[in-house]
């Protein structure tokens, strides 16, 4: 019943001033407790990226745009705002700048029985990780992890690499792919968590050459 009220009282002023969410935008400088607009959830990563040994940062935010909320009639609420993806460079003393922002890098989802939980993280070589956690509650049995590998190079951020695992929940057959778009390698791993006597299987193929693919170019699909 709380929760109800309070839902219900924010609405009311939502509904007085309609786009107060669109206002909000990710800080050009700061430090990281005040580069993400408030009300909206948000996770970090940090890391030097560009190895000048100054760690950068790494934001995946959700903006709380009124527009793209939906109630469900139980109160709870679906937030269906498109992730906005900030990259900051380090300027030492705690203090950041907006490097690059993608406001169309990750995809919005607007299913109310598909949960997707984006998460972030920087590894010691400096690479990005972007991943995506999927959950189909219903519709289907399928639940899957894919991670994006992301370097800066040349000037820019690419896409360097890309794994993928899924599962059947009901069957227990699992697949995982890894791409390497440096080696040009690509890696499938077949296996089944419920029966320990279906051995698995990796095949390995060789990717086409190609260019590597800048960060924001396309969405990162999931």
């Amino acid at each position: 019943m709380i929760r109800q009220t309070l839902l219900t009282m924010w609405l009311a002023v939502a509904l007085v001033c309609p786009f107060a969410g669109m206002a909000q935008e990710m800080a050009r400088q700061g430090d990281a407790e005040h580069l993400v607009p408030q009300g909206w959830e948000s996770k970090q990563a940090v890391g030097d990226l560009d190895r000048d040994g100054i760690d950068d940062m790494v934001v995946v935010a959700q903006p709380n745009d009124e527009r793209h909320l939906k109630v469900r009639d139980d109160g709870y609420v679906y937030n269906f705002n498109p992730h906005v993806l900030a990259i900051y460079r380090g300027k030492g003393g705690g203090q950041y700048e907006l490097w690059r922002l993608y406001k169309d890098a990750i995809p919005m989802n607007a299913s109310e029985t598909v949960s997707v939980d984006v998460s972030v993280g920087v590894n010691q070589k400096g690479v990005i990780s972007i991943g995506f956690e999927t959950f189909a509650s219903a519709g289907g049995w399928g639940n899957g992890d894919i991670e994006y590998k992301i370097r800066y190079q040349k000037g820019d951020f690419y896409i360097i690499g890309y794994d993928e695992s899924s599962m059947a929940r009901n069957m227990g057959e699992q697949e995982k792919i890894s791409e390497n778009y440096l080696t040009h390698k690509r890696c499938v791993t077949t296996s089944n968590v419920f029966d320990d006597k279906v051995p698995p299987r990796t095949k390995w193929s060789s990717l086409p050459a190609a260019l590597l693919r800048r960060l924001g170019d396309e969405p990162l699909n999931y």
